[in-house]
């Protein structure tokens, strides 16, 4: 790469010199079109949040969940000039503080100032970081652009992450600031900050390219080479990865800019030194690194090294680690009890072999940056392992560490983008513990010795070569996706058999309910009421699921359980008793015809009917006026309904304040379809379960195993209480490698005095 000549240098200094006279209109002018772009996107969102909370009504349960979404909804439409006002008031404050530095005014701050609230405002907290830190993964290449012009044009002053308005935490935070005054619950307000998620920060690229384009025009580092580039579609070839490794490295990495735009996943490369930073690269390494130093190294080893002593090489540290992972063995006898699931103190480990050389003068110590890998990778592996993951499976990703400190010593860009192939087989197999239960037996799991498998070739094989995550990750997608293709199958029979079992347990409810208000306090003949509670009920069911309520089929059905109550009540005036001569012989006849139908035992049948036509046979010869029929009064006030909530499941939810219930009600509705669970068993014993369906009919949820056969039913009630006895927790599906290095740096600012 070419230095730049003297009259390049110079002409550089004057473009800048001109850039920082004209400051304000360059700054207004970035002001301005950030303001405008945003007022546009934020705009759209207030428009359509209204159809967000409509869906969430329509959805809802019960009258008091639509009330809340209703409540919410009309709560955010009149704040929204307010909230408006507010959030571009803060957002243009802080670019009034590039002009005045002296002002503190920051993002930082505010989100620091949140340590001390309530449960609430931590919820808001969290989602506030995983907003802003996913945003900027985004777009990391623009960002670190922007920041790098924004320092040369503010010279001495250096921007960063912290003090740049355009930065996506500042803007994040500012509108959660901004809606600090709903008088909405917790669950709409994290409704409303995920629809801004997704309809302005999904589109805050934008801003970003507007902004660059502003700074290049006014003369601002018009040919800055973006530290973070895009992966190519093919391996480098050797001469260039050659030459790559002849160059200094604050050279090596860069490359032209590009127009901003979403990277893609990487394309693997054979050659370890070539290999690409992929997607964006972002700065959560750089991240991890500053706060490792700010907490003065808080995962630093026991064993004492002498500052002094030159720093190993990458070889004799690689040279470790090969022989620690050709010691990595996996157990293939299933009688033998598994050792401890925990991660490896490499640190500790390599320290310890360098301290021990027998020449002084061949002793080394770990240079700053490969310890920090090194103590990222720990605590990465510490957080997995600590994540209640199935322990055969816990030990396979444990088993992992090794090849993954290699791969992240040799490319950082691990920490920075989850397309990297080591982090996303990783994420994979944690993905696929979700549904892998605790009770597995893994020696006759397929799934199981599939991901044993992929380990056992990596730790066999793998030396710099990242391919080999590559192939690992599609030979177990290729897996994923039979397995799924047969539990998909299987888990739409189950949601139709319960679907199904719901509607008729509905309508037999129905049916019953229909024919006790016919019959209830009448005086009848015993054998009408058999007739009517059992089988003619058979046949109303049998129309209802087959033809539906507004069928021909339902209501003739119907009708003639109708005319047969009729029939055996005496008729006191010659129309009724025309009419009566006139029905007879039709009604027995449908009658015996409906009892075919439901295939009725035929000596039951006959019998029936003979009893039938006894009755109106006795109804045709009396002249009299009064009933010459044995009778009885019909009553059913004791009649216990088919859905008998549990006496245990009321004397629970009476022990429940009323206000808790209604919250832990409202919990169990959001639940959404696909999500897995963790349930208690009444032995302690864990099952895992994916929600698959919610059924209306019967307001009940049906969860399933990862073979997608009905492993549990419960009431929403029963969810409820469950929830409140911790007897079920929803998992984490995130990726688990982000999880782990979201919960990293929020232990280490933590740890910040």
């Amino acid at each position: 790469m070419n230095s730049e000549t003297p009259d390049n240098t110079l002409a550089a200094h004057s473009a800048t010199d001109k850039a920082q006279k004209s400051a304000p209109s360059i700054l207004d002018n970035v002001r301005n079109r950030a303001v405008e772009t945003l007022s546009a996107l934020v705009g759209t969102l207030f428009e359509q949040i209204d159809d967000t909370f409509f869906e969430l009504a329509d959805a809802a349960h019960n009258n008091n969940e639509q009330n809340i979404y209703f409540e919410a909804m009309r709560e955010i439409r009149m704040q929204r000039t307010r909230v408006e006002n507010t959030f571009f008031t803060l957002f243009e404050a802080d670019f009034s503080a590039l002009s005045t530095p002296t002002t503190t005014h920051s993002a930082k701050q505010v989100t620091e100032s949140l340590a001390l609230l309530d449960h609430e405002d931590v919820e808001i907290d969290v989602a506030l970081g995983t907003m802003s830190n996913q945003a900027r993964c985004e777009f990391p290449a623009l960002l670190l652009q922007i920041n790098t012009r924004l320092s040369e044009f503010f010279a001495p002053l250096e921007i960063t992450e912290d003090n740049n308005p355009l930065d996506p935490q500042q803007v994040v935070t500012h509108f959660v600031k901004a809606t600090e005054h709903f008088d909405v619950g917790l669950q709409s307000r994290l409704i409303f900050l995920k629809q801004f998620d997704r309809l302005v920060l999904r589109h805050y690229e934008q801003i970003l390219l507007d902004t660059n384009q502003i700074l290049i025009a006014a003369g601002i580092l018009p040919d800055l080479r973006s530290v973070v580039r895009r992966a190519p579609t093919r391996p480098t070839s050797p001469a260039r990865s050659a030459q790559t490794e002849k160059t200094p490295p604050e050279k090596a990495q860069v490359a032209p800019e590009q127009p901003a735009q979403k990277q893609n996943a990487p394309t693997s490369s054979a050659n370890a030194h070539s290999q690409p930073n992929y997607q964006g690269g972002g700065n959560a390494f750089n991240t991890l690194q500053g706060l490792l130093a700010a907490t003065h190294n808080l995962q630093q080893p026991s064993v004492y090294i002498d500052s002094n002593l030159p720093p190993a090489s990458h070889q004799e540290i690689f040279g470790f680690l090969d022989t620690i992972q050709k010691n990595t063995t996996l157990s293939t006898d299933p009688n033998q009890d598994p050792p401890p699931v925990q991660s490896v103190n490499v640190h500790h480990s390599i320290s310890a072999l360098l301290n021990k050389q027998e020449q002084e003068q061949d002793q080394r110590k770990i240079d700053q940056l490969d310890t920090d890998i090194i103590n990222i990778v720990d605590m990465i592996f510490d957080y997995i392992l600590t994540q209640n993951l199935p322990a055969p499976m816990a030990l396979l990703i444990g088993r992992l560490q090794i090849p993954v400190l290699k791969t992240a010593m040799k490319d950082k860009a691990f920490f920075n983008t989850n397309q990297h192939p080591a982090r996303r087989l990783l994420n994979l197999i944690g993905h696929v513990c979700l549904g892998w239960d605790h009770n597995t037996n893994p020696q006759n799991d397929r799934l199981y010795q599939q991901v044993e498998n992929s380990v056992r070739d990596i730790l066999e094989t793998y030396t710099d070569d990242i391919s080999i995550f590559e192939e690992a990750e599609q030979h177990l997608l290729t897996f994923i996706k039979k397995e799924e293709v047969r539990s998909r199958t299987m888990e739409q029979r189950t949601i139709a058999i319960e679907e199904g079992k719901a509607k008729t347990d509905q309508g037999r409810q129905l049916i019953r309910q229909l024919v006790r208000d016919r019959i209830q306090g009448k005086e009848l003949p015993p054998i009408v009421i058999e007739f009517l509670k059992n089988p003619w009920q058979k046949l109303l069911l049998q129309a209802l699921l087959k033809e539906g309520k507004s069928s021909y089929t339902w209501r003739t059905t119907l009708q003639v359980a109708d005319d047969l109550i009729w029939s055996v009540r005496p008729q006191k005036n010659e129309t009724a008793r025309k009419r009566w001569l006139k029905m007879i012989p039709v009604l027995l006849g449908d009658i015996k015809a409906g009892l075919l139908k439901i295939a009725y035992k035929p000596s039951d049948t006959d019998k029936m009917m003979s009893h039938l036509w006894k009755i109106h046979s006795q109804m045709l010869t009396y002249k009299g006026t009064e009933n010459p029929l044995r009778t009885v009064k019909v009553d059913l006030t004791d009649q216990q309904p088919l859905n008998v909530t549990n006496p245990k499941i009321i004397a629970k939810k009476e022990s429940i304040q009323t206000d808790i219930f209604k919250e832990l009600l409202h919990q169990v509705a959001l639940f959404k379809s696909g999500t897995w669970f963790t349930f208690q068993d009444a032995d302690d014993k864990l099952t895992k379960c994916k929600l698959t369906t919610k059924i209306r009919a019967t307001d009940s949820y049906v969860f399933v195993n990862r073979f997608g056969a009905k492993a549990k039913q419960f009431t929403r009630e029963e969810l409820a209480i469950a929830l409140h006895d911790k007897k079920v927790s929803a998992m984490n599906a995130g990726p688990i490698i982000d999880r782990a290095l979201e919960a990293i740096m929020s232990k280490l600012k933590a740890s910040l005095p």
